[in-house]
């Protein structure tokens, strides 16, 4: 994706710390299985025995891979976006289904 008007590494790096704005009609196409972030902020997480864990309230990265930050009534609790974890997406619930591996709920 290309920024109108900035046509050199100068004038990104001008850009740097700011904050920048895109219509979710510009945003390219996801294939199957992905999606934006910003599009799941406020999913319910559920374990796949259904308990209620919270919402995705933040998203980070630790380097290795994505993190949600979910908050509920358990407090906060760091879910690893990997495929052993998260088992399902589900946009038209507005929830996510994890597996949660050994001591990540303790």
């Amino acid at each position: 994706m290309v920024l109108e008007g900035v046509e050199t590494i100068e004038a990104a790096q001008a850009m740097r710390g700011q904050v920048l704005y895109i219509a979710k009609d510009d945003l390219p196409p996801l294939s199957e299985g992905e999606f934006y972030y910003f599009a799941i902020m406020g999913f319910e997480v559920l374990t796949v025995a259904g308990e209620p864990l919270g919402r995705i309230a933040e998203v980070f990265s630790n380097g290795a891979h994505e993190v949600w930050v979910v908050r509920g009534e358990r407090g906060e609790i760091l879910i690893p976006v990997v495929d052993e974890v998260v088992v399902a997406l589900q946009p038209d619930h507005q929830r996510a289904i994890i597996q949660p591996l050994a001591g990540l709920l303790d």
